[in-house]
């Protein structure tokens, strides 16, 4: 979707970011079919940054990308995270709407995505949990 201001997909991302401790990638599945997934990443001790949402193309707009967030967002209450911060692209309007829809408020562009002119970041505040995963 960037292809053309010189981004290769990747987002900042890697695997090895979902190895480290309080860290997670999850897959929603419909039918033993992989339909959508999302990553929570540290950023800092007191920050989970979500990261990867995609859900595929002809399952979107049926609740998808919402219970993978839900999901992200339970498991960051539980690794005891008090803040959840996420960059997307300008160009994703569905996500946007996605993010703003579930309580995010659009914060200035922060860590690398400052550099990045097309950068959309969002900040949303946890209620902590009181049973931390193991």
């Amino acid at each position: 979707m960037y292809a053309d201001r010189g981004q290769d997909g990747t987002g900042g991302f890697a695997l090895a970011d979902v190895e480290a401790p309080r860290a997670v990638f999850v897959v929603a599945y419909a039918n033993d079919e992989p339909v959508g997934c999302g990553a929570l990443r540290p950023y800092g001790d007191d920050i989970a940054e979500v990261k990867r949402m995609y859900t595929v193309p002809h399952w979107r707009g049926r609740g998808v990308a919402g219970a993978v967030l839900a999901e992200l967002e339970r498991r960051a209450h539980a690794f005891g995270y008090p803040t959840v911060r996420l960059e997307t692209g300008d160009r994703q309007a569905g996500a946007i709407r996605l993010y703003e829809r579930n309580g995010y408020r659009h914060i200035p562009s922060f860590g690398p995505y400052v550099a990045w002119d097309d950068s959309v970041c969002f900040e949303k505040p946890l209620t902590p949990t009181s049973e931390p995963l193991n």
